[in-house]
């Protein structure tokens, strides 16, 4: 570590702090200063088509300025320019700026400042300023100016620093920016501390420092190198929805337009990309589901972002919308485990329900196979699912089933529900006599996989139909159900007799004809 010898640090008088001056600017206001020429080179964060471009040290240290705004402090002579910054992750816990710090004498230092909140920001839009409490990081960037094209000559340096921050106490406490510079009332005043940097990088695990809370009106040392004095800043253009739109790449004009409209969305959007992170890299599965989540909600969609499931508008507010509304929130045992892989990043696979109008198809309902984002349409087909809530119960849990099955095959039976190894075998094994047939893989997945439920299903759909009706009747009753889609099957293999079939018909109309209220009837 560097051993700096830290300096007093004199407390100026009251009429000092009246000679600080500050002023926000837009990158593009600065961009061409002497400066600012020298901290990002050549480039100036343009590139010769105009495009805003990253400097040289913001590709070593993995940042982004934002152009949205720069705080200049001035003060004697220190000319400080406060910048927010952004990574290409989330950054839901802190929040940093670049403070590039000047002093007459031409002598340039920059710093990145990491800040933790302990408790939430607060926005004071009248004076555009923010108030903080929580944690303070700091890194020096130290280079040669003149050689900042080799980036071997970019380095950190550890160092203790005089850090002081520059505060208003006009009505509540807060950073100091423009508005607050009204000479004479002496609103301005500065929070100083010492600040000790260490060799991890800005975005690991530092320990850093907690300021000592004294708050006084003094200011820095003329001739004190190691003085570091800012105001802390959020960009204006730092919302949940820039944040989206930082991670997820390829985005057109009208999805990036929608997302700043849609503030609070953008932002549950940003927890869940935020909570499927892993050391700030968001799973490729979690922006699939977000891109496909976008196109849902732009189109009059709804997405649960907690159980990863994308509802079409075409869906929303059918009967078996209400259904599956009821699975999820009793917290249906079948549902839960045939959707798990569906969810918390646990596979490469989401789900989105839908709905068609096809009265040339006899079956309520169909699953398809994935596409390239990974979505597992599950298609309901509004000509034949005007019935019971149980019957349509019965509908969802079995394609759910066919949609596990699905990811169980292409993922060569991976967890987090695997089937048993012989179970496995079989469906391969049925897999491979379907595919011989000349028909499309749709058709190969349904004959195969049915031959599984049936022999394997029925009973487990007999139980989640029962669960779904408050345990009402014996397991039998809801048999009749459970075999629907798979009756032909049943009767192919002899999976029950005749006698059974009209059995499980007659008890299933003990059920419809009860007394008992299903949430959608």
């Amino acid at each position: 570590m560097t051993n700096c010898e830290k300096e007093e640090v004199s407390i100026p008088k009251l009429n000092d702090l009246e000679k600080i001056k500050i002023e926000d600017y837009k990158f593009d206001e600065l961009n061409e200063s002497v400066i600012f020429k020298k901290v990002f080179k050549i480039d100036n964060k343009k590139s010769s088509s105009g495009v805003t471009t990253k400097s040289k040290m913001e590709v070593k240290y993995d940042f982004s300025v934002s152009s949205s705004k720069i705080r200049e402090i001035k003060y004697g002579k220190y000319t400080t320019y406060t910048i927010p910054i952004k990574r290409d992750y989330p950054t839901p816990d802190y929040f940093e700026n670049l403070v590039i710090t000047k002093k007459t004498t031409d002598s340039i230092k920059t710093y990145i400042i990491k800040y933790v909140p302990d408790v939430e920001v607060n926005i004071f839009k009248d004076h555009n300023s923010i108030s903080f409490e929580g944690k303070r990081y700091i890194k020096e960037i130290k280079y040669d100016v003149s050689s900042i094209i080799n980036l071997k000559q970019l380095n950190v340096v550890d160092c203790t620093f005089n850090y002081q921050e520059v505060w208003c106490n006009h009505l509540d406490d807060h950073v100091a920016g423009p508005a607050c510079h009204i000479p004479g009332d002496g609103r301005i005043y500065i929070k100083s501390s010492d600040m000790e940097c260490t060799e991890t990088s800005v975005g690991g695990n530092d320990t850093g420092f907690v300021p000592d809370g004294n708050s006084n009106s003094g200011g820095v040392t003329v001739g004190d190198d190691e003085v570091v004095i800012t105001a802390p800043t959020v960009s204006e253009d730092d919302t949940a929805a820039d944040a989206v739109e930082n991670i997820l790449t390829g985005l057109t004009t009208a999805q990036i337009n929608w997302l700043h409209s849609k503030q609070s969305i953008s932002q549950s959007m940003l927890d869940y990309l935020s909570a499927n992170a892993s050391n700030y890299i968001v799973s490729e599965e979690a922006k699939n589901f977000a891109n496909a989540a976008i196109d849902a909600l732009m189109n009059e969609g709804e997405v649960d972002f907690e159980n990863e499931i994308i509802k079409d508008k075409s869906f929303i507010g059918t009967p078996a919308d209400c259904v599956l509304k009821a699975l999820i929130s009793s917290g249906n045992n079948l549902f839960k485990k045939t959707s798990e892989a569906f969810t918390e990043n646990k596979s490469e696979y989401r789900i989105r329900f839908t709905a068609k109008n096809i009265p040339k198809d006899n079956a309520p309902a169909r699953t398809g196979f994935p596409g390239p984002d990974g979505i597992i349409d599950i298609v309901f087909n509004l000509a034949e699912i005007n019935d019971t809530s149980l019957y349509l119960a019965s509908f969802i849990l079995h394609e759910t089933i066919h949609a596990e099955l699905h990811r169980i095959k292409l993922t060569n039976n991976a967890g987090p529900n695997p089937l048993p190894k012989e179970r496995y075998t079989w469906l391969l094994q049925l897999w491979d006599l379907f595919e011989k047939t000349p028909i499309d893989i749709g058709r190969t997945a349904t004959s195969a996989e049915h031959h599984l439920m049936a022999k394997f299903y029925v009973n487990p759909i007999a139980s989640g139909l029962r669960e779904f009706d408050e345990n009402t009747h014996p397991l039998d009753n809801y048999k009749y159900w459970a075999w629907t889609g798979l009756h032909d099957y049943g009767v192919l293999m002899d999976y029950f007799t005749p006698e059974e079939d009209l059995r499980f018909a007659n008890l299933s109309k003990i059920v419809k004809n009860d007394t008992h209220t299903n949430p959608c009837d």
